[in-house]
Parts: structure tokens; sequence; C-alpha cells
């Protein structure tokens, strides 16, 4: 340290007398020149100084950060420290309004993650060699002056425009909008985002998208429908050819159903509407819907939100339903708005057969729905009316609210304590609904070659009496597999313990295995059964099924393993506990 000032003093003493030193007395000119070169002398050294300090940042825990890693740390900041507009108001006293003032608004501007480039010079250096750093650009959330140096930056790499609602009112984002929808970036798009816009702003840029986008490969068009109907995209929007596109996705607005966007190699496709009038003439006939799916033959993913298809006019030839590709593998359908659910739903399933070996998923959303005990077991058809070769399902979960079957490619293996009869690489089909009648249409499921069955104790509890478990599985006789509840369980094991007149067990006949996957309340709610009930049935159970010949290997989760009662099942069967069982 001793050395260091030694130097630096010797270094700056040499500078003065060289500088300022010579006769005491001098003129004005004199002065004025010599204090001129001392300011110079002094804004030399501020440059060093930063130089200096940048030699010490790189010495730095953070400084020596390797430019690979630095970058990877840039693009972790981006994903949620965009880039943003902010409003505020101000007051302009020389125009009012009848109260006496007009309010106006000026807008300023978070750099979000760009501020880490101004941290060191190490820092600024890594950010503005990367180029990808630069390639998603929040359109209206970069100040006007600096966005010609940020594309710059991107060094002509693909990119991301992303356009955000922001509080402005629409001339002002048309304005704004009109250098970043030219069609220069456009050329260089490969994503463009539109997210959360109102749709009537969204009309106003039509023009804005005119213009073509070769190298086009997401494009996501996500409004907020506000008191607007659907937007009905023009036909001179997204002009020429998408040989890129794969991934589409339009809420609340449609393009035209013979659009070249469906000429495109997408494999995956959203339409969604946040709600859908009776008179919804955006919704493309069955027809259109058809020739949609029929020149998208790479299509795997399709996501459905209050977006059905309309049946074709009563005048109109039928069609026969469509099977759609092989590479198909995955159906998400939601539906919120009654009024899609009542007039479509059941026309949808009749029309389209997806391969058994894609996954389905329905989730019917409605608070209350009056056709339940009527015709409400249309709920059902993505399971009834999608079996693509007569294929059955193998597995089936149910609980109060849901449904799933699976199609697993080999049958679940039933020796393994710990697997699960929901096998994680099998094909599914979902459905979830927020009415609680799921177990009274049950029955219409097809059971013929179910192997594995798991009940909730919400949905067990929804059965009474064993009478009422007879009737609604009486057709699954080839289950080897059984998860339940020891909640609400009394009726389920007393059906499991019923014989036939001629000796053979009534429910689930082949049954080999039951896990316990949940065991009974620690204390029993009123009209809840006690543990000596519980006891007495499992006993009877295991004792019927061994007088019958088909003896049952019981798994239970581990915490239930200090039960006096498991000694006594253990001299009729092999009983296992494991931490984890479902």
């Amino acid at each position: 340290m001793s050395r260091s000032r030694e130097a630096w003093e010797s270094f700056v003493r040499i500078r003065c007398e060289g500088l300022f030193g010579g006769p005491k007395t001098l003129g004005t000119q004199g002065r004025a020149a010599r204090l001129v070169a001392a300011d110079h002398e002094l804004d030399v050294l501020k440059e060093f100084e930063v130089v200096m300090r940048q030699a010490r940042n790189k010495l730095s825990p953070v400084g020596a950060l390797p430019a690979e890693v630095l970058s990877v740390i840039f693009e972790l900041a981006q994903e949620n420290w965009q880039p943003v507009a902010i409003k505020s108001n101000k007051s302009d006293s020389d125009d009012s309004d009848e109260d006496g003032e007009k309010e106006l608004f000026e807008y300023s501007y978070d750099l979000g993650w760009i501020f880490v480039t101004h941290v060191c010079h190490s820092w600024r250096q890594v950010g503005l060699s990367t180029a990808r750093l630069w390639q998603c650009l929040p359109c209206l959330g970069i100040p006007p002056l600096l966005a010609s140096e940020i594309i710059c930056r991107s060094r002509n790499q693909p990119l991301e425009l992303v356009i955000n609602d922001w509080p402005a009112d629409t001339q002002t984002t048309q304005s704004a909008l009109r250098g970043w929808l030219c069609p220069y970036l456009l050329r260089r798009t490969s994503i463009l985002r539109v997210e959360e816009v109102p749709a009537e702003d969204f009309k106003t840029w039509f023009t804005l998208m005119a213009h073509p986008m070769p190298i086009l490969r997401r494009l996501k068009l996500e409004l907020e429908d506000g008191d607007e109907d659907v937007v009905r995209l023009p036909e001179t929007v997204f002009p020429g050819n998408y040989p890129h596109l794969t991934d589409v996705l339009f809420q609340d607005c449609v393009p035209q159903w013979d659009s070249v966007l469906f000429s495109s190699p997408i494999t995956s496709l959203t339409l969604s509407a946040t709600w859908v009038a009776e008179d919804a003439l955006f919704l493309p006939d069955m027809a259109e819907f058809r020739a949609v799916l029929v020149s998208l033959p790479g299509l795997e993913h399709l996501v459905l939100q209050n977006f059905y298809p309309r049946p074709c006019p009563p005048d109109q030839r039928q069609l026969e339903p469509l099977t759609l590709s092989n590479r198909f593998r995955h159906l998400k359908i939601k539906v919120d708005c009654g009024t899609v659910y009542e007039d479509l739903n059941a026309d949808f399933w009749e029309s389209f057969v997806f391969p058994v070996a894609s996954t389905v998923d329905l989730k019917i959303m409605l608070d209350e729905y009056d056709s339940w005990d009527d015709e409400g077991w249309h709920f059902l058809d993505p399971v009834l009316q999608l079996l693509d070769g007569g294929s059955n399902p193998k597995e089936l979960l149910l609980n109060d609210k849901s449904v799933i079957v699976l199609y697993p490619d080999d049958d679940p293996n039933i020796t393994m304590p710990q697997s699960a009869p929901l096998q994680s690489s099998a094909r599914k089909r979902t459905i979830l609904t927020w009415s609680a009648e799921v177990h009274t249409h049950v029955h219409r499921l097809p059971m013929i070659d179910l192997t594995s069955v798991r009940f909730t104790s919400d949905l067990q509890k929804r059965f009474s009496s064993a009478d009422a478990w007879m009737q609604s599985f009486s057709t699954a006789v080839t289950v080897k597999r059984l998860s339940i509840s020891l909640k609400h369980a009394l009726p389920l094991l007393e059906a499991l313990a019923r014989t036939g007149v001629d000796g053979g067990m009534s429910l689930f006949p082949q049954l080999q295995t039951i896990v316990i996957h949940e065991g009974p309340r620690k204390r029993a709610d009123a009209g809840e059964w006690s543990r000596l009930e519980l006891d007495v049935s499992l006993m009877d159970l295991m004792e019927s099924r061994e007088r019958a010949g088909v003896p049952l290997e019981v798994i239970a989760k581990k915490k239930m393993s200090t039960w006096p009662i498991w000694t006594r099942v253990g001299e009729k069967t092999t009983v296992s506990f494991h931490k984890r069982v479902s």
C-alpha cells in the first residue's frame, strides 16, 4: 500500500510541476491556459479511473464469471424481467377540461434485465456481444430512441416480437407499432406473440400485419375480448407462405378457415374463445373444420376451449366420422360455456375419431348443469366414441368429479407391489367435470377388458350399498388389481365378499390384489364406521375369497402396519406394506 501511494505521489508531483511550474506571477491569459490544462488533466484522470475500476472488477467473483455462464444468467433474468412502459399522469394547466384541469399522460420505461449490462464493463461486453440475448423484443416496452440500437445488437438473427397490452390509447399504440411491424422486421420474425391485447385495439393493426413472414415458426394471438365479439381476421392479414410454421394459437380471434396458414406444417393448434353466444357465426361448420384438420397431416396437439365446430346444415350430406392421422398425440378440450356444451359437444364426438395412441383430456367446468340425469352421460363420449379399432381401456381411475381410462402398451404388472395402476407411459382419456354425478353414469363405461381399477374416498362415498356397486361394475369381470380407500369402504367390502349361486365371486371375480392407498379417518365422523366394522369386513372378504379359491394379496401403506387385524389377515393371505402405494 505504501509503495502504491509513493508511486502515485511521485507521478502526480511530476505532472503538476511540469504543467503548472514556472513563474509565480502569470497574466490573465497564462492563468486561463493553465486552468484549461488542469481541467483536461482531471478529465484524463477520470478516464483512467474507469480503466482501473474495470481492472479491479475483473478480479471480483462476479467479474470473473466466464462469458458463457454470464449469458445464461442474463437469459434467465430475461424470463421475468422484461422492459416495460410505465404510464403516469401529468397536469397541463394551459388546457383545462370542465373541471378546470385536463389530464394528460407521459411514459417512462423500466429497462428490466437490460440494467445488468450496466453493472460493469465485462458484463456489458458479454451482453452486447451475445446476439441471442437481443432476439426476444418486447416491442412496446423498449424506449423508441433505444429501439434501433437494440435491433442492431441482434445481428440479423431471427426475432421474437412480443406485443403486450400497454397503457396507451389506440392511436399511440398503432404509431408505436408501425416501426416494429415494418416489412423488414417481419421478414426476420420467427415468433410473433400478441398477448392480453384488447380486441378493439387489435383490429386497428390489420394493415400493419399485411406483410409476409417467411421464417415464422410460432404464432400466438391472445386477445382479451372485453365487450367485443371474437375477431375475424381479414384475408389480407398474414399473406404469403409459411413453410416453417408449426405452433399456432388463436384466442378470441380466428382466421379465415381457408387461410394459407393451414397449409403449413403445423404440429400444435389452439383455438380458444372466452365466451360463445348461441349465434356464434365465427365458429366453422363441421365441413370447414374437417377441411382444416385434413390440411394438417402433421398435427400432433389440438387444444379447443369453448370451441366446437357447428353442425352442418340439415340440407347438406352428413359426413362420416373423420379419423385423424396416427401422428396425432393429444387432444385437450375445456368447456366453461354452457351454450357450447349443450349445443355442440355431442356432435363433435360423433364426427371425429382420435387414434387410441393419443391422449384426450376433456374438462367440463360448469357450476350448474341441469341435464346430467337425462343426457349428461354425453360427457363420457370421449371414452364411448373414441374407441379405435375395437380397443377397450385396461385401467380406470374414478373420483367424484373425474374419469380417467388408460390404454397401456401391456397389461399392468400386478406382481409389483408399488406399481400404480395408472401407468405413466399409457395413453389416457381424462374427463373432468364439476358436477358431482359421475357415479350415476359409470356403468356406461366400457369395462369388459379392465384389469386395474382405482377408487377414491369421495367416489366410494357415493355408493351407499353393496347393490349399488354390483349394478355399476357388473361387467368388469377381468379386473385383477383394485386400489381403494378405507374411508366409506364398508359397502364396497361387502360387495367384494359376495358370492353368486355358482359359488364364484359376484364382483371382480378374477381379482388378485387389493391395494389400500388410504386408511380411515383417525376419528370417525357421524355416519362413518368404527374400526371394528372395518376389521370384521376385511376378515369376511379374505375368508370369502379364500373359500372361492381366489385368495387376495393385500398391499397397504406402511403407516397402517401396526393394526392388529393384519396378523389375522396374514394367516389367510400375503400382506405387505410400503411407504408409497396407489
